[in-house]
């Protein structure tokens, strides 16, 4: 679905794969199995990272949904943006085995930066440098996680401890890169993997890996 150059007035579905991913990099090193969580799991700091956003043009709401996405879709034509799109975001989180979503206006002014499709002004999470990013929902993904995993102050309140559920992902891309059919994967370990893949970020974290 092409969202930016067609938007949509009926209802659609946009999915947003999250983790809880370690705030350091060096924590990473849960990769290869050298950190033991048994004992030391509520000490490694974790924060939400997107991993991956999809859409669905054809969707079949349950009346619940239906009636929540009609309510933001009224709301939005009375106040004259009858043209914008209303999309119902369902945010994912292990493979979806817990998930929450709800309806949300996409404005004129989201569309428009979009569809200029001018490159925008990112800093590495790592080194601090300043660099122009294209416009791609890859590069928007990272611009996001970078805000996130900046705020070590935990203002946006996105920062939780990491349970044996989310180093089970990581571990999984660690078993992705010594050889293990990634289509055999969950649904979270073949998000982190990809993102690991297009995100500057964790270029350090894949061992050389290509696949």
């Amino acid at each position: 679905m092409d969202l930016v150059d067609k938007p949509n007035r009926g209802p659609f579905l946009i999915s947003v794969d999250v983790g809880i991913h370690p705030t350091l990099a060096e924590t990473f090193e849960i990769m290869q199995g050298s950190l033991d969580l048994a004992s030391s799991e509520d000490t490694i700091q974790g924060m939400l990272q997107i991993t991956a956003v999809t859409a669905s043009p054809s969707i079949v709401l349950t009346p619940n949904r239906m009636a929540l996405w009609k309510k933001i879709r009224e709301a939005t034509d009375a106040g004259g943006c009858s043209s914008d799109p209303v999309a119902y975001v369902e945010m994912i989180k292990e493979s979806g085995s817990n998930s929450f979503s709800f309806p949300t206006h996409i404005s004129a002014a989201a569309l428009q930066g979009a569809q200029s499709n001018e490159p925008f002004v990112s800093y590495s999470a790592l080194t601090g440098k300043k660099s122009l990013e294209p416009m791609n929902a890859d590069s928007c993904i990272g611009y996001i996680n970078w805000h996130i995993r900046a705020d070590k102050q935990n203002q946006l309140k996105l920062r939780s401890p990491l349970r044996r559920i989310d180093v089970d992902v990581i571990k999984g891309v660690a078993r992705v890169y010594s050889g293990a059919d990634l289509k055999q994967q969950d649904r979270a370990v073949q998000a982190l993997h990809h993102r690991m893949k297009v995100d500057p970020s964790y270029t350090c974290l894949t061992y050389g890996a290509s696949s």
